[in-house]
């Protein structure tokens, strides 16, 4: 009875999990990619802020379609009516190297463009020291390089072929393996720098921009400036949130690793961390996909900006929409 149970446990977490990779991967992964280049473009058309500004949120939705377009590859390997396989020699290396990377970059892009914000606010007369587009370039070419010394580790790993018997019927499946010494090195180094260090300064780096904001802003005359602290404490909050579920997977799955029999104690432990990893995976590529545009609807000149590129857009076919609001021209630049 008690092997029925459990077979009937893992068929249903089976199901939901196929049916969530195969629908995100046709609706959020690939709406996503096409936003954050609809955002690229809407960032390259036009100065209308500071040049650091801009560095960044197309190198967020460049590093965004990156991360959007590798997770699609792994939910499509996933995938159990593709034959495409996820888990070969060359992809037991690459895909979890650029995957981690990827995701990585988003936290400590989204740090530094909070420290840019930060260093304006209470440095103003020092800040041209500190902007430039070439300055954001050599501070982000650093970044992806730690990111790249950091996830070495998944270099090492090699493709196994396994037999698995959960259901009663004997299946071969390809997985990723590695020595645990491995496995606990790569988890630690890539979980610490890349994940909780940048999400634990984000947390503190928003308190104090907040702190600093709220201090300023009588005597801080530039309202697009701080317009553009407050929707970037706002987004940064929602990224945090959408960060959660995903950090909780990365724990539970160096538990697992510190721990050889933590998969003997809970039944069913692998269908349930497997439909839990495409729950997270989802919930922060589904930031990823929206986060830039929530920015855009949170902040009156990017909303301004946003309208406008749309209204031209439809001019080219001849259809003329006027919205009711306008630049302010009046707003000054850093």
């Amino acid at each position: 009875m008690s092997v029925n149970i459990r077979n009937i446990s893992l068929e249903w977490r089976f199901e939901i999990n196929q049916r969530l990779l195969f629908y995100s991967s046709y609706t959020l992964l690939p709406f996503g990619i096409i936003l954050n280049k609809i955002l690229i473009f809407f960032h390259l058309r036009k100065n209308y802020i500071n040049s650091n500004i801009r560095c960044f949120y197309i190198f967020i939705s460049l590093n965004s379609i990156f991360a959007l377009t590798i997770t699609l590859v792994r939910f499509i390997g996933q995938i159990e009516i593709y034959t495409f396989e996820e888990n070969t020699e060359i992809g037991c290396k690459l895909v979890q190297f650029f995957t981690r990377i990827a995701y990585s970059a988003s936290s400590w892009l989204n740090f530094l463009l909070t420290i840019d914000r930060l260093v304006f606010i209470i440095f103003q007369n020092k800040y041209k020291i500190l902007s430039g587009k070439y300055f954001v370039l050599k501070l982000i070419v650093c970044l992806y390089l730690l990111l790249s010394v950091v996830n070495i580790p998944n270099l090492l790993y090699t493709s196994l072929t396994r037999v698995k018997n959960d259901t009663g019927q004997l299946e071969f499946i390809n997985v990723c393996v590695g020595s645990i010494e491995l496995n606990v090195v790569r988890e630690l180094m890539s979980q610490i720098i890349g994940l909780y260090v940048p999400f634990f300064m984000m947390i503190a780096t928003n308190f104090y921009l907040i702190h600093k904001v709220l201090q300023s802003k009588k005597k801080f005359k530039n309202t697009k400036e701080t317009n553009f602290a407050f929707s970037l404490i706002i987004s940064n909050i929602i990224f945090l949130i959408s960060l959660v579920p995903f950090s909780i997977y990365l724990f539970l799955r160096l538990a697992s690793i510190m721990d050889i029999d933590w998969n003997k104690r809970f039944v069913s432990y692998e269908g349930f961390m497997a439909l839990y990893e495409t729950c997270a995976r989802i919930i922060f590529c589904y930031n990823l996909s929206i986060g830039l545009l929530v920015q855009i609807f949170l902040n009156r000149v990017l909303r301004k900006e946003f309208l406008i590129m749309i209204s031209q857009l439809f001019n080219l076919f001849g259809v003329k929409l006027k919205f009711k609001t306008s630049i302010e021209s009046s707003s000054s630049k850093n």
